[in-house]
C-alpha cells in the first residue's frame, strides 16, 4: 500500500502514512484534520467549564430578575424565592469553581501546559467573587426577611 492512501479495513477507515504506519480515523495526528480543532483537555475538564459557565451565566440571569423585580414591584416573596435560588446557584457555583481550581491545577503538573494556570487563577477568581456574592445574598435574604413587620 502507498503512503496518503485510504484503506478500509473491518469497516474503519486506515490511513497509512510516509513511516508506513497505519493508524484507523479515530486515532490521526491534529495535521491529517487541518481545518478542525482537536482539544486535548479531559472530557471532565471541559464538562466543569461548561457547567461553570451556564451557572455564572444562570446567576446572572438571577440578578436580572431580581434587579428588574425591584422596578417592576415584585412581591415580597418572589424577590426572597429569587434570592434563594441565586444562593443555591452560588453554592453551587463555589462547588464546581473549586473543582475545576483543583482541576487545573492538577493538569498544570500533568500536562506541563501554562494554560491551565490562567485557568487555575481563573476559577481561584471566580471561587472569591462567588463566595462573596453568596455571603451578600444571604445578608439581603437575612434583611429582608428581618425587617418585616411582626403579624398579629
Amino acid at each position: 500500500m502507498l503512503p496518503g492512501t485510504l484503506d478500509i479495513r473491518a469497516g474503519t477507515l486506515y490511513t497509512v502514512y510516509e513511516d508506513f504506519t497505519i493508524q484507523g480515523l479515530f486515532h490521526m495526528p491534529q495535521e491529517a484534520f487541518p481545518g478542525r480543532y482537536l482539544s486535548d483537555n479531559s472530557f471532565l475538564f471541559r464538562l466543569t467549564k461548561r457547567f461553570t459557565l451556564f451557572l455564572l451565566l444562570q446567576a446572572l440571569v438571577l440578578l436580572a430578575c431580581y434587579i428588574s423585580g425591584n422596578f417592576q414591584n415584585f412581591l415580597d416573596s418572589t424577590q426572597r424565592f429569587i434570592l434563594l435560588l441565586s444562593s443555591v446557584n452560588a453554592v453551587m457555583l463555589v462547588f464546581f469553581a473549586a473543582a475545576g481550581a483543583a482541576q487545573s491545577f492538577l493538569l498544570i503538573f500533568i500536562t506541563k501546559k501554562k494554560r491551565y494556570a490562567l485557568w487555575f487563577l481563573a476559577y481561584l477568581i471566580l471561587l472569591g467573587a462567588d463566595a462573596a456574592a453568596f455571603i451578600l445574598l444571604r445578608g439581603i435574604h437575612y434583611l429582608s426577611a428581618g425587617l418585616q413587620p411582626a403579624a398579629q
